[in-house]
């Protein structure tokens, strides 16, 4: 969807809920409606890309240099998917907290993550993956990127489920900004009926 598409749509959803000649939705000066649907732009996008199975979302990989075991968490993160390692036997799609019970096991050998049974610490702007890589192996992350939303670029990452979701979204927090309550959460119910 392109930014002019996705601002159509919320209107549309905004104008199905309450048609603008209502009073509600009146595009003045003192509350421009492009204003506002721009304002929940990205926090729409991040409250959709937390709430959407994976298999929906669009995903970006980050590749480590060799050896290495820790990767700095990507600027346009927002969701973490997975990490792997050519050296692992299989993918982690869950990290831990450095203060969980699963990172404090990684001081003990006999505790410790395997090639096996790896496991993902995120700590202090990175993703530390264990065991600890040696050699030539690379880790991989795939995490979900966010999006730029403007006039110039098009956002094709979006699915049709996702976009509309999105856009749902988009309108559900246009309505809590302007206090109606009860819309938002009739508008949040289809957002969610689209994710499920």
């Amino acid at each position: 969807m392109k930014y002019t598409e996705i601002i159509d749509r919320v209107k549309s959803i905004l104008d199905e809920q309450t048609p603008f000649d209502s009073g509600l939705l009146i595009d003045t000066v003192e509350k421009p409606i492009n204003v506002l649907i721009s304002a929940c732009l990205y926090p729409a996008w991040r409250e959709v890309v937390m709430a959407a199975p994976l298999q929906l979302l669009p995903v970006s990989t980050l590749v480590g240099s060799e050896g290495v075991s820790s990767l700095s968490t990507p600027i346009d993160y927002i969701r973490f998917v997975s990490m792997s390692s050519d050296a692992w036997a299989n993918s982690v799609n869950v990290y831990y907290e450095p203060t969980s019970r699963e990172a404090e096991k990684q001081r003990y050998t006999h505790l410790a993550a395997t090639a096996s049974k790896p496991i993902v610490v995120s700590d202090a702007g990175s993703f530390k993956g264990f065991p600890v890589m040696t050699g030539t192996k690379k880790l991989t992350m795939r995490y979900v990127a966010s999006v730029v939303f403007d006039e110039d670029s098009a956002s094709d990452i979006m699915t049709e489920y996702i976009g509309d979701a999105f856009c749902y979204n988009v309108a559900a927090l246009v309505y809590a900004i302007l206090g109606q309550k009860a819309i938002h959460d009739i508008i949040i119910e289809k957002r969610d009926a689209l994710l499920s």
